[in-house]
């Protein structure tokens, strides 16, 4: 207990480093939800005896001397408690249960003893506390157990000796009830922001939509005039090759001229040359006809010849 007090007196430099605004009790250890095995040991816990007005009226014992055998068995349940929170689920169900209600029933016979003990008690405050302590701060929100912690705390600062422990317990009581009274506004900001944050999540969402739709919609004349040039650029390479095109009708119509004139002209001389064959081979025949009456005339010229000789 006294470590605990000087860790909550003289805080770590680390932990002085990273203080937790108040009202946020959030542990790191705290983020998984609050397990069946918590909530058992904060019933078992809850149920601890604390120290009441009228234990003031009991002579104190030394802090010092040994507890009994019911104290020694209630400390061992409570570390026995906090050693099973961390095993598996299905073993630490029946284990807590049983030795919660081991724990219990070990109270109320201390309970129903006609000779409370001030030192046990205050042995047992001490021990549930730390217990408390030992878990995250979530844990006991989820549990709403401040009330518990807040009352175990009371009855060690009415009956402790330590000046000490007592300034740090009053100091620690006054922030519990502090953040006791913050942590419910700052749930409630938290949700509230959280669906604030969904909403404008959403609304995000439903603008992304409307401006990729007006994107479009602008995007649309935009594309209509990359259209319009492409095809005014098509229009113009066409337009172009039915210049081209012309330009080599011209060319080959007047190729075309020139060799319908050429070729009339060779039909010309064609007729011509066919004349001069026609009148050419009616010469022939005439010149043979002439020959032949020649050598018919030469013969019986040749004869009458050898005939005077």
């Amino acid at each position: 207990m006294h470590q605990l007090i000087e860790l909550i007196w003289h805080p770590s430099s680390d932990e002085a480093e990273q203080q937790v605004p108040e009202g946020d009790i959030e542990a790191t250890a705290d983020e998984l939800p609050l397990s069946q095995e918590d909530v058992v040991v904060i019933e078992t816990i809850g149920a601890l005896p604390s120290v009441t007005e009228s234990s003031l009226t009991t002579e104190p014992q030394n802090q010092d001397e040994v507890l009994p055998a019911a104290s020694s068995t209630c400390h061992q349940e409570v570390d026995a408690l906090s050693s099973d929170m961390a095993a598996s689920s299905q073993h630490v169900n029946s284990n807590l249960q049983t030795k919660s209600q081991n724990l219990l029933a070990e109270l109320s016979s201390q309970n129903r003893t006609s000779r409370p003990f001030l030192s046990r008690e205050m042995a047992v405050s001490r021990e549930a506390l730390e217990c408390f302590l030992n878990m995250g701060g979530k844990v006991i929100q989820r549990a709403d157990a401040f009330g518990n912690i807040e009352q175990i705390m009371h009855a060690i600062i009415l009956h402790t000796d330590n000046l000490l422990e007592k300034i740090v317990l009053e100091h620690f009581v006054s922030w519990l009830a502090e953040s006791r009274e913050s942590t419910p506004i700052s749930t409630t900001i938290a949700e509230a922001a959280q669906a604030r944050k969904t909403s404008l999540s959403e609304k995000a969402t439903d603008l992304d939509a409307r401006l990729s739709h007006k994107k479009n919609v602008v995007q649309c004349p935009l594309k209509l005039l990359d259209e319009e040039e492409k095809l005014e650029a098509e229009i113009r390479r066409l337009i172009t090759q039915k210049e081209e095109l012309l330009a080599h009708k011209k060319s080959f119509a007047r190729q075309l001229e020139k060799v319908n004139q050429e070729t009339a002209e060779d039909l010309e001389e064609l007729q011509s040359l066919k004349e001069e064959m026609k009148q050419a081979n009616t010469e022939w025949l005439g010149a043979k006809e002439k020959l032949e009456l020649v050598n018919v005339h030469w013969k019986p010229l040749k004869e009458n010849l050898k005939k005077k000789v």
